[in-house]
Parts: structure tokens; C-alpha cells; sequence
């Protein structure tokens, strides 16, 4: 259904920010829990959307009408808010960005461009592991989290007596 909406406003400039949105939080979603999705279905639901919404925004073109060779010259720009979500992902470089892009502009079965997305949340779970993995033998992250949360918050937290005052 989604894929549908995107493909169907892919042409009208005030859906473009709403389109971002929802690639970003099906790449999230991806990234957050890809486990839990995969055992319940729904990765090649949301591999589909993110697919659609960046054909439609970043190479420009109805992904509906996809896939066909697109030249870079022929369509313009949309919006950029799905590759800025993706350059911002662990371990994403522009070359990754790069390879996702020239696929899609390439003819080829819709679960070939959809796989080419899957290739580019790989490497971001790769990076989330490896990150993940040192934290694991370093420090507790979700500490060093919290920590950095309260920190940043301007309060220290008396914790025995339950009291919260402002810091110093």
C-alpha cells in the first residue's frame, strides 16, 4: 500500500517531505531490529517502501514506472532527506551511496533494486555490530548513554535520596 501512495505522489513536491520521513523510519527499522522483522515478515515490506521512496526522491522518477535506465542528466533531484539518512548511518560511505544509486538507475527487476538497498543496511548492521561489539568489551554502552543523556541535561541525579536539583 505504501509503495502504492509514494508511486502515486511521487510528482507533487509537498508529499516529498512526508516520502523522507517514511524512508527514514523504514531504514531505522531495518537497522533497529532487523531480527525481530525478518522472523516476522515484514524486512521485504519495508525494503519494498525505502525502494520506492528513493527511486521517487533521489533518482527522481515514478518508481512505479522503474525499473528502466535512468540517466543522472535526465532527472532532477527531489529531495535529498533519503541519502542524507543513509550517509548518516554507521558505516555508510558516500561510495555505498554512490553503488545504491548507479543500481537504481540501472534496469533490472524490482527485487534486484530492492536487494541493492538490503546490501546498503547490511553495512550499516555490520557497523552497528562492530560498534556494538566494542562497547560490549569496553564499557556498558547503555551507561555510557545514559551518562552522556544526564550530562548533556544540565541535572545531577541524587539517586539514594531520589532528589533532583541543578547543577553547580
Amino acid at each position: 500500500v505504501a509503495e502504492t501512495c509514494v508511486a502515486a505522489t511521487c510528482g507533487d513536491a509537498r508529499a516529498w517531505p512526508f516520502q523522507a520521513a517514511l524512508f527514514e523510519s523504514a531504514v531505522a527499522a531495518l537497522v533497529a531490529e532487523p531480527a525481530w522483522l525478518a522472523n516476522a515478515g515484514c524486512e521485504f515490506e519495508l525494503l519494498a517502501l525505502a525502494r520506492a521512496v528513493y527511486v521517487a526522491l533521489v533518482i527522481g522518477v515514478d518508481p512505479a514506472a522503474a525499473p528502466r535506465r535512468v540517466a543522472p542528466e535526465t532527472t532532477p533531484l527531489r529531495h535529498d532527506g533519503p541519502r542524507r539518512c543513509l550517509l548518516g548511518l554507521p558505516g555508510v560511505e558516500p561510495r555505498h551511496v554512490h553503488a545504491l544509486e548507479l543500481a537504481l538507475r540501472e534496469p533490472a527487476a524490482v527485487k534486484d533494486h530492492k536487494a541493492a538497498v538490503h546490501d546498503v543496511v547490511v553495512v550499516a548492521l555490520h557497523a552497528k555490530d562492530t560498534l556494538a561489539g566494542g562497547a560490549a568489551a569496553g564499557t556498558d554502552a547503555a551507561t555510557d548513554a545514559a551518562a552522556a543523556a544526564e550530562a548533556s541535561s544540565g541535572l545531577n541525579h541524587n539517586r539514594h535520596a531520589g532528589a533532583t536539583t541543578g547543577a553547580a
